[in-house]
C-alpha cells in the first residue's frame, strides 16, 4: 500500500471497529446478513472493501478458533498470485476480537480491469469459457490450493482477455487427498451447469485431469444433481432460518419467521389450518417462478398454548387476494414438504 493509503484506509477501519458500517460515500455491491462488499475510491485507483460483523452467535463460533475472514483470504490470495492464478491483489486486511471473540473483519482489495463484456451467470457460456474456468480449477489444484465453492461467479473475464478468479474465501491450502479433492471441485462446478453446458464442462475437466475416467464423470455427475437438489431445498428452508433475506425469532409465545422487506403496514390473518404449509409454498412459488410474496411473516405458538398460526400481510391486500394465494400457497407447500428428499 502507498504511503499516503495507509491513512485513509486506517480510517476507514477505525469507522467500521467502532460503528459497524463504512464511510456514506462507499457504493453497496452486495449486501447479505454476515457479509458485505463495497466499492470506493482509494487515491487514483478502485478498491473494494469486504466486511464482515458476526451477527449471529453461530457465525461467532465459526471463527472463534480459526484464522479470522480478511486473514484467511488475504493470505488464499497471496497464495493463488504465486501460483500465477490472476487474481486482485490485498491492498489490506484487517480484524478485530473482543474478548476472545469475532468482532470484525474488513478485507480491501484492489480492482481488476475486468472486460467490458462479461456474460452474467444466468447467460449460457459457451465451451471456450467453460474449459477456461476448467483450466483455472485444475491449476488451483496443482498449486495445492483447494476451492470447496468453486463456481461461475467466481470468474472473471479482464480486458486482456484472460480470466481471473475471485473470492477465494472459501479456499484452502491441502497436502494430501488431492484426488477428493479434484473430483469434489469438479461436482461442485457442475451442480449449476445442465444440458450441453454440463456437457462441454465435462469434456474440458476430462482435458484438464478433473476428471479422469468414464465412472469419474458418472459419480461426479450424480452427485452434482445431488448437490444441486439439496442447495435448491436449502433456498427453500431459508424462510424458516435467520438468514439475509429473512429473520426468526423466538418468544415464550412461539417463533415467528418474517421477511426483512415485509411491508410496515399489516395485519396477521388466522384461515383455517395449515398455515406453514402457505408459507413454505409462497417460498417455493418465489424460487420457482418469480412469484411476487404476499405474506410478510409466520408465527406459530408452541404446542402447549394450542398450536395456533398466523400469517402477516400487508393492509392493501384484498380478501379476495388472500384466499386465492392460501389455496395455491398450500397446495405447493404440501407437495414441497411431502415430496421425496432424494
Amino acid at each position: 500500500m502507498r504511503p499516503e493509503e495507509r491513512g485513509v484506509v486506517d480510517g476507514w477501519w477505525r469507522e467500521f471497529v467502532t460503528s459497524g458500517a463504512v464511510p456514506e460515500c462507499f457504493e453497496a455491491v452486495q449486501g447479505r446478513l454476515i457479509r458485505a462488499v463495497h466499492r470506493a475510491p482509494l487515491g487514483d485507483r478502485e478498491v473494494f472493501v469486504k466486511t464482515m460483523t458476526f451477527p449471529r452467535w453461530k457465525d461467532r463460533l465459526r471463527y472463534l478458533f480459526r484464522r479470522m475472514p480478511a486473514a484467511h483470504e488475504a493470505r488464499m490470495l497471496r497464495a493463488t498470485a504465486a501460483a500465477g492464478v490472476p487474481c486482485p491483489s490485498v491492498v489490506a486486511a484487517y480484524t478485530a476480537r473482543g474478548g476472545g471473540v469475532p468482532r470484525r473483519s474488513m478485507l480491501v482489495l484492489e480492482s481488476l480491469p475486468v472486460a467490458p463484456v462479461d456474460p452474467p451467470r444466468d447467460v449460457a457460456r459457451g465451451p471456450e469459457r467453460l474449459a477456461a474456468e476448467v483450466a483455472l480449477a485444475a491449476r488451483l489444484l496443482a498449486a495445492g490450493i483447494y476451492h470447496g465453492d468453486l463456481h461461475g461467479d467466481n470468474f472473471v473475464l479482464l480486458d486482456s482477455g484472460a480470466l481471473a478468479v475471485l473470492d477465494m474465501q472459501s479456499a484452502r491450502v491441502f497436502r494430501r487427498g488431492a484426488d477428493a479433492r479434484r473430483r469434489a471441485v469438479a461436482a461442485r462446478m457442475l451442480r449449476e451447469l445442465t444440458g450441453a453446458e454440463a456437457q462441454a464442462a465435462v469434456s474440458a475437466m476430462r482435458t484438464a485431469g478433473l476428471l479422469c475416467s468414464d465412472v469419474e464423470v458418472e459419480r461426479a455427475l450424480q452427485e452434482s444433481a445431488a448437490r444441486r437438489a439439496a442447495y435448491q431445498r436449502s433456498r427453500v428452508r431459508r424462510c424458516l432460518q435467520e438468514s439475509t433475506e429473512f429473520e426468526r425469532r423466538v418468544t415464550w409465545r412461539g417463533v415467528r419467521h418474517a421477511r426483512r422487506d415485509r411491508p410496515r403496514s399489516g395485519r396477521w390473518i388466522v384461515r383455517g389450518g395449515a398455515l406453514g404449509d402457505a408459507w413454505l409454498g409462497q417460498r417455493v412459488l418465489e424460487l420457482n417462478e418469480g412469484r411476487a410474496p404476499l405474506f410478510g411473516a409466520y408465527f406459530r405458538k408452541w404446542w402447549w398454548l394450542g398450536r395456533g398460526e398466523g400469517l402477516y400481510v400487508s393492509d392493501s391486500c384484498s380478501e379476495a387476494q388472500i384466499r386465492a394465494e392460501l389455496d395455491v400457497a398450500r397446495a405447493v407447500g404440501r407437495a414441497w414438504r411431502d415430496r421425496p428428499s432424494a
